[in-house]
């Protein structure tokens, strides 16, 4: 199994924070444009897991380093991720 997560700090960000690589079609950037969303409120720290804009996701443009590391670390066929999920395709 390959390694799913890395360390980045994006802008607006105090410190370097680890961002977890699952699957494109998960993903909540497009890889090509590098746009996508983060949630930008909450308590505890400016990125949350809640990417719905109801719930404070806003847009924000990837920079080109953090999509290549991302790719790099998408899981391929035959991966296991935690809790026993396989990818199959």
């Amino acid at each position: 199994m390959r390694v799913q997560t890395f360390e980045y700090k994006l802008a607006g960000m105090r410190k370097a924070d680890s961002f977890i690589v699952y699957q494109r079609r998960d993903g909540r950037f497009d890889p090509v444009t590098r746009k996508g969303v983060l949630n930008w409120k909450g308590s505890n720290g400016k990125y949350g897991v809640h990417l719905s804009k109801a719930l404070g996701a806003e847009d924000f443009e990837f920079p080109q380093e953090f999509v290549m590391l991302a790719l790099n670390f998408m899981p391929s066929k035959g991966d296991t991720l935690g809790g026993g999920v396989v990818i199959l395709g």
